[in-house]
Protein backbone atom coordinates (compact mmCIF):
# COMPACT_ATOMS: atom_id res chain seq x y z
CA UNK A 1 0.00 0.00 0.00
CA UNK A 2 1.14 3.48 -0.84
CA UNK A 3 1.86 5.92 1.43
CA UNK A 4 1.71 9.66 0.94
CA UNK A 5 4.62 11.70 2.46
CA UNK A 6 4.20 15.29 3.82
CA UNK A 7 5.69 17.62 2.24
CA UNK A 8 7.95 20.14 3.41
CA UNK A 9 5.24 22.75 3.63
CA UNK A 10 3.05 20.50 5.38
CA UNK A 11 5.81 19.79 7.82
CA UNK A 12 6.59 22.98 8.66
CA UNK A 13 3.34 24.23 9.34
CA UNK A 14 2.48 21.42 11.62
CA UNK A 15 5.87 22.03 13.70
CA UNK A 16 4.52 25.12 13.78
CA UNK A 17 1.31 24.57 15.41
CA UNK A 18 2.46 22.06 17.46
CA UNK A 19 5.04 24.66 18.96
CA UNK A 20 3.15 27.33 19.20
CA UNK A 21 0.86 24.88 21.31
CA UNK A 22 3.57 24.37 23.31
CA UNK A 23 4.26 27.99 23.88
CA UNK A 24 0.94 28.80 24.59
CA UNK A 25 0.45 25.59 27.19
CA UNK A 26 3.65 26.93 28.98
CA UNK A 27 2.44 30.66 29.19
CA UNK A 28 -0.57 29.60 30.58
CA UNK A 29 1.04 27.11 33.34
CA UNK A 30 3.40 30.09 34.22
CA UNK A 31 0.80 33.03 34.38
CA UNK A 32 -1.32 30.82 36.49
CA UNK A 33 1.38 29.66 38.83
CA UNK A 34 2.48 33.17 39.35
CA UNK A 35 -0.63 34.99 39.64
CA UNK A 36 -1.26 31.86 42.59
CA UNK A 37 1.89 31.90 44.48
CA UNK A 38 3.74 35.29 42.75
CA UNK A 39 1.97 37.73 42.00
CA UNK A 40 4.26 40.90 39.58
CA UNK A 41 3.82 44.21 40.49
CA UNK A 42 2.31 46.68 37.95
CA UNK A 43 1.31 50.12 36.91
CA UNK A 44 -1.21 50.28 34.25
CA UNK A 45 -1.15 51.97 31.98
CA UNK A 46 2.21 53.06 31.25
CA UNK A 47 3.79 56.01 31.02
CA UNK A 48 4.08 57.59 26.83
CA UNK A 49 7.11 58.19 25.03
CA UNK A 50 8.25 61.56 24.65
CA UNK A 51 11.49 62.69 22.83
CA UNK A 52 11.59 65.83 25.09
CA UNK A 53 11.57 64.10 28.13
CA UNK A 54 12.05 60.39 28.02
CA UNK A 55 8.60 59.42 29.37
CA UNK A 56 5.58 61.28 30.39
CA UNK A 57 2.06 60.81 32.06
CA UNK A 58 -0.61 60.71 29.66
CA UNK A 59 -3.62 63.30 29.98
CA UNK A 60 -7.06 62.40 31.88
CA UNK A 61 -5.39 58.95 32.93
CA UNK A 62 -6.29 56.87 36.23
CA UNK A 63 -3.20 54.28 36.67
CA UNK A 64 -3.63 51.40 38.39
CA UNK A 65 -0.98 50.41 40.66
CA UNK A 66 -1.29 47.18 41.96
CA UNK A 67 1.61 45.05 44.15
CA UNK A 68 -0.05 41.89 45.40
CA UNK A 69 -2.15 42.38 47.81
CA UNK A 70 -3.11 46.28 47.51
CA UNK A 71 -4.09 48.41 44.46
CA UNK A 72 -3.36 52.31 44.56
CA UNK A 73 -5.41 54.81 41.73
CA UNK A 74 -3.28 57.82 40.19
CA UNK A 75 -5.25 60.03 38.34
CA UNK A 76 -3.82 62.96 36.23
CA UNK A 77 -5.86 65.90 34.70
CA UNK A 78 -5.56 67.64 31.14
CA UNK A 79 -2.48 68.75 31.62
CA UNK A 80 -1.17 65.11 32.05
CA UNK A 81 -0.64 66.16 35.76
CA UNK A 82 -1.58 64.79 39.18
CA UNK A 83 -3.77 67.16 41.21
CA UNK A 84 -6.63 69.85 40.34
CA UNK A 85 -6.64 71.16 36.61
CA UNK A 86 -5.73 74.49 36.56
CA UNK A 87 -6.07 76.46 33.41
CA UNK A 88 -2.79 78.38 32.23
CA UNK A 89 -3.96 82.37 32.16
CA UNK A 90 -2.92 85.94 32.20
CA UNK A 91 -4.30 86.29 35.82
CA UNK A 92 -4.58 84.07 38.52
CA UNK A 93 -6.82 85.19 41.51
CA UNK A 94 -4.37 83.94 44.11
CA UNK A 95 -0.49 83.09 42.80
CA UNK A 96 1.19 79.58 42.06
CA UNK A 97 3.35 77.57 43.48
CA UNK A 98 5.15 74.59 40.96
CA UNK A 99 6.57 71.49 42.25
CA UNK A 100 8.97 69.63 40.65
CA UNK A 101 10.45 66.17 41.58
CA UNK A 102 9.79 62.05 40.37
CA UNK A 103 7.74 59.30 41.69
CA UNK A 104 7.31 60.58 45.48
CA UNK A 105 6.55 64.52 44.09
CA UNK A 106 3.82 62.72 41.83
CA UNK A 107 2.89 60.83 44.71
CA UNK A 108 3.43 57.10 44.08
CA UNK A 109 1.74 54.31 46.88
CA UNK A 110 -1.37 56.73 47.93
CA UNK A 111 -4.62 57.49 46.47
CA UNK A 112 -5.83 60.37 45.06
CA UNK A 113 -5.92 62.97 47.38
CA UNK A 114 -3.66 61.56 49.77
CA UNK A 115 -0.07 62.49 47.86
CA UNK A 116 1.40 65.25 49.73
CA UNK A 117 0.93 67.93 46.58
CA UNK A 118 -2.98 67.50 47.75
CA UNK A 119 -2.39 68.12 51.38
CA UNK A 120 0.12 71.11 50.55
CA UNK A 121 -2.73 72.20 48.07
CA UNK A 122 -5.63 72.29 50.77
CA UNK A 123 -3.47 73.81 53.75
CA UNK A 124 -2.47 77.05 51.27
CA UNK A 125 -5.25 76.96 49.08
CA UNK A 126 -6.67 80.64 50.48
CA UNK A 127 -3.20 81.95 49.53
CA UNK A 128 -1.71 79.70 46.47
CA UNK A 129 -2.66 77.11 43.70
CA UNK A 130 -0.27 73.95 43.51
CA UNK A 131 1.00 73.03 40.55
CA UNK A 132 2.80 69.32 40.37
CA UNK A 133 4.79 68.73 37.44
CA UNK A 134 6.19 65.59 39.30
CA UNK A 135 7.08 61.89 37.13
CA UNK A 136 7.92 59.06 38.34
CA UNK A 137 11.45 58.65 37.15
CA UNK A 138 12.57 62.07 36.63
CA UNK A 139 15.74 63.56 36.97
CA UNK A 140 17.05 66.84 37.26
CA UNK A 141 17.63 67.73 33.59
CA UNK A 142 13.61 66.60 32.76
CA UNK A 143 12.48 68.75 35.68
CA UNK A 144 14.03 71.75 34.73
CA UNK A 145 12.93 71.36 30.86
CA UNK A 146 9.33 70.66 32.21
CA UNK A 147 9.66 74.30 33.71
CA UNK A 148 10.64 76.19 30.93
CA UNK A 149 8.93 74.13 28.20
CA UNK A 150 5.36 74.60 30.38
CA UNK A 151 5.45 74.73 34.24
CA UNK A 152 6.61 78.73 33.82
CA UNK A 153 3.32 79.80 32.05
CA UNK A 154 1.48 79.54 35.54
CA UNK A 155 4.22 82.44 36.37
CA UNK A 156 4.68 80.87 39.87
CA UNK A 157 5.64 82.78 42.65
CA UNK A 158 7.91 80.13 44.30
CA UNK A 159 9.05 76.45 42.80
CA UNK A 160 9.71 73.49 45.26
CA UNK A 161 12.14 70.90 44.00
CA UNK A 162 11.94 67.78 45.99
CA UNK A 163 15.65 65.78 45.72
CA UNK A 164 15.72 61.97 45.56
CA UNK A 165 18.25 59.46 45.13
CA UNK A 166 18.02 58.85 41.52
CA UNK A 167 17.98 61.87 40.30
CA UNK A 168 21.81 62.30 39.89
CA UNK A 169 22.00 59.31 37.65
CA UNK A 170 18.88 60.08 35.60
CA UNK A 171 20.52 63.03 34.41
CA UNK A 172 22.81 61.00 32.84
CA UNK A 173 20.09 58.06 31.59
CA UNK A 174 18.29 61.08 30.21
CA UNK A 175 20.57 64.18 28.66
CA UNK A 176 17.49 66.12 27.40
CA UNK A 177 19.39 69.15 28.46
CA UNK A 178 22.87 70.73 28.63
CA UNK A 179 24.55 74.40 29.07
CA UNK A 180 26.05 76.33 26.31
CA UNK A 181 27.34 79.68 27.06
CA UNK A 182 25.21 79.74 30.44
CA UNK A 183 22.20 78.68 29.17
CA UNK A 184 20.62 75.74 29.17
CA UNK A 185 20.19 73.81 25.43
CA UNK A 186 17.04 71.32 25.09
CA UNK A 187 17.93 68.12 23.43
CA UNK A 188 15.35 65.89 21.78
CA UNK A 189 15.97 61.87 22.57
CA UNK A 190 16.43 60.31 18.73
CA UNK A 191 18.43 57.84 18.61
CA UNK A 192 18.35 54.15 17.72
CA UNK A 193 17.77 53.06 21.26
CA UNK A 194 15.37 56.10 22.04
CA UNK A 195 13.20 54.84 18.47
CA UNK A 196 12.98 51.62 19.44
CA UNK A 197 11.80 52.38 23.08
CA UNK A 198 8.98 54.51 21.39
CA UNK A 199 7.99 51.77 19.26
CA UNK A 200 7.44 49.07 22.44
CA UNK A 201 5.91 52.02 24.28
CA UNK A 202 3.35 52.47 21.95
CA UNK A 203 2.89 48.53 20.97
CA UNK A 204 2.40 47.86 24.78
CA UNK A 205 1.31 51.56 26.26
CA UNK A 206 -3.00 50.75 26.76
CA UNK A 207 -1.84 46.86 26.35
CA UNK A 208 -3.32 44.07 28.78
CA UNK A 209 0.10 42.65 28.74
CA UNK A 210 1.41 44.90 31.31
CA UNK A 211 -0.81 43.17 33.76
CA UNK A 212 0.47 40.03 33.01
CA UNK A 213 2.64 38.14 35.58
CA UNK A 214 4.97 36.84 33.17
CA UNK A 215 5.42 39.87 31.45
CA UNK A 216 6.43 41.65 34.85
CA UNK A 217 9.00 38.90 35.10
CA UNK A 218 10.51 38.54 31.78
CA UNK A 219 10.82 43.00 31.90
CA UNK A 220 12.23 43.19 35.57
CA UNK A 221 13.81 40.41 36.30
CA UNK A 222 15.11 37.97 33.76
CA UNK A 223 15.94 41.15 30.69
CA UNK A 224 17.91 43.23 33.07
CA UNK A 225 20.06 40.58 33.89
CA UNK A 226 20.72 39.78 30.78
CA UNK A 227 21.72 43.64 29.58
CA UNK A 228 23.78 43.64 33.17
CA UNK A 229 25.91 40.06 31.40
CA UNK A 230 26.98 42.62 28.26
CA UNK A 231 27.91 45.85 30.49
CA UNK A 232 31.31 46.05 31.13
CA UNK A 233 33.23 45.98 33.91
CA UNK A 234 34.29 48.94 35.72
CA UNK A 235 37.07 49.07 38.55
CA UNK A 236 36.53 51.27 41.30
CA UNK A 237 38.72 54.30 40.69
CA UNK A 238 36.38 54.63 37.37
CA UNK A 239 33.01 54.29 39.23
CA UNK A 240 34.61 56.90 41.78
CA UNK A 241 35.52 59.16 38.86
CA UNK A 242 31.87 58.24 37.36
CA UNK A 243 29.99 59.61 40.61
CA UNK A 244 32.22 62.58 40.82
CA UNK A 245 30.94 63.85 37.22
CA UNK A 246 27.65 63.09 37.64
CA UNK A 247 27.35 65.31 41.03
CA UNK A 248 29.24 67.94 39.26
CA UNK A 249 26.96 68.08 36.58
CA UNK A 250 23.93 68.17 38.81
CA UNK A 251 25.52 71.23 40.66
CA UNK A 252 26.49 72.67 37.28
CA UNK A 253 22.51 72.63 36.30
CA UNK A 254 20.94 73.42 39.94
CA UNK A 255 23.05 76.46 40.06
CA UNK A 256 21.94 78.18 36.43
CA UNK A 257 18.49 76.94 37.13
CA UNK A 258 18.74 78.78 41.15
CA UNK A 259 20.40 81.68 39.47
CA UNK A 260 17.74 82.20 36.81
CA UNK A 261 14.98 81.86 39.18
CA UNK A 262 16.78 84.27 41.51
CA UNK A 263 16.80 86.77 38.68
CA UNK A 264 13.00 86.37 38.02
CA UNK A 265 12.01 86.85 41.65
CA UNK A 266 10.91 83.51 42.07
CA UNK A 267 11.54 81.82 45.54
CA UNK A 268 13.09 78.67 44.84
CA UNK A 269 13.12 75.74 47.56
CA UNK A 270 14.55 72.80 47.63
CA UNK A 271 14.36 69.97 50.66
CA UNK A 272 15.35 65.20 50.07
CA UNK A 273 13.57 62.37 50.56
CA UNK A 274 14.07 61.32 54.06
CA UNK A 275 14.32 58.08 55.47
CA UNK A 276 15.04 56.36 59.52
CA UNK A 277 17.27 53.72 60.55
CA UNK A 278 16.48 51.00 62.57
CA UNK A 279 18.89 53.28 65.44
CA UNK A 280 16.04 56.30 65.06
CA UNK A 281 19.01 58.33 63.17
CA UNK A 282 17.31 60.46 60.42
CA UNK A 283 18.87 61.39 56.97
CA UNK A 284 18.28 62.79 53.80
CA UNK A 285 19.32 60.89 50.11
CA UNK A 286 20.80 63.94 49.16
CA UNK A 287 23.58 63.31 52.26
CA UNK A 288 24.80 60.11 49.71
CA UNK A 289 25.87 62.84 47.48
CA UNK A 290 28.07 65.11 49.44
CA UNK A 291 29.50 67.33 46.74
CA UNK A 292 25.64 67.70 46.16
CA UNK A 293 24.78 68.40 49.59
CA UNK A 294 27.63 70.63 50.23
CA UNK A 295 26.73 72.88 46.90
CA UNK A 296 22.79 73.15 47.74
CA UNK A 297 23.65 74.92 51.20
CA UNK A 298 26.10 77.29 49.65
CA UNK A 299 23.35 78.36 47.35
CA UNK A 300 21.68 78.92 50.08
CA UNK A 301 23.77 80.58 52.11
CA UNK A 302 24.09 83.22 48.93
CA UNK A 303 20.68 83.50 48.84
CA UNK A 304 19.47 81.91 45.87
CA UNK A 305 17.66 78.83 47.35
CA UNK A 306 16.03 77.74 50.65
CA UNK A 307 16.84 74.14 51.74
CA UNK A 308 13.75 73.53 53.66
CA UNK A 309 14.82 70.82 56.58
CA UNK A 310 12.03 68.92 57.10
CA UNK A 311 13.80 65.80 59.58
CA UNK A 312 12.34 67.53 62.87
CA UNK A 313 9.02 67.34 61.08
CA UNK A 314 9.18 63.48 61.65
CA UNK A 315 8.90 60.75 64.53
CA UNK A 316 9.88 57.10 63.61
CA UNK A 317 6.25 56.10 63.26
CA UNK A 318 5.69 58.58 60.03
CA UNK A 319 8.41 56.36 57.72
CA UNK A 320 5.77 53.86 57.31
CA UNK A 321 5.97 52.13 54.19
CA UNK A 322 3.31 52.00 51.35
CA UNK A 323 1.74 48.65 50.82
CA UNK A 324 2.94 49.55 47.05
CA UNK A 325 6.18 51.26 47.27
CA UNK A 326 7.41 54.85 48.84
CA UNK A 327 5.91 55.94 52.20
CA UNK A 328 2.20 55.76 53.14
CA UNK A 329 -0.29 58.69 53.66
CA UNK A 330 1.20 59.32 57.07
CA UNK A 331 4.77 60.84 55.64
CA UNK A 332 2.57 62.27 52.77
CA UNK A 333 0.46 64.37 55.40
CA UNK A 334 2.98 65.55 56.94
CA UNK A 335 5.20 66.66 54.53
CA UNK A 336 2.11 68.45 52.68
CA UNK A 337 1.31 70.24 55.88
CA UNK A 338 3.92 70.96 57.75
CA UNK A 339 5.52 72.49 54.04
CA UNK A 340 2.32 74.77 53.74
CA UNK A 341 2.63 76.44 57.09
CA UNK A 342 6.51 76.47 55.84
CA UNK A 343 5.71 78.51 52.75
CA UNK A 344 3.09 80.58 54.49
CA UNK A 345 5.77 81.78 57.01
CA UNK A 346 7.84 82.61 54.46
CA UNK A 347 5.30 84.74 51.84
CA UNK A 348 7.71 87.51 52.55
CA UNK A 349 10.69 85.83 51.31
CA UNK A 350 13.88 84.76 52.16
CA UNK A 351 15.59 86.67 49.58
CA UNK A 352 17.17 89.47 49.19
CA UNK A 353 15.26 91.50 46.16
Amino acid sequence: MKTNKLSFARKLKVLLVFYSFLIFIFILIAESYLSIFNPQEYIYPRKIYSAEYGTINPPNTKFEHFLHPETRYYSTNKHGLRGDYIEISDFYSVPNIVLLGDSYTFGIGVNDGFEFSSVLAKSVSQNYNIINTGVGGWGLTQQIRRYYSFAHKFKPKKVFLLFCGNDPIDNINFPVINIIDGKFNFIDLNNADSNFKKKMNDLLANSFILKSNLYMVVSRKIYPRIINLFRKKVDEKSLNDDTLKIQENYNELINLFAKDLNSQGIEFYITSVNSINKDSIKSYQIDAYPIIKNNILKLEKNKLIDFVEINDWYTKDDFKRSPVEHYDIRWNFILGGKLGNYLLDNKNSYLNY
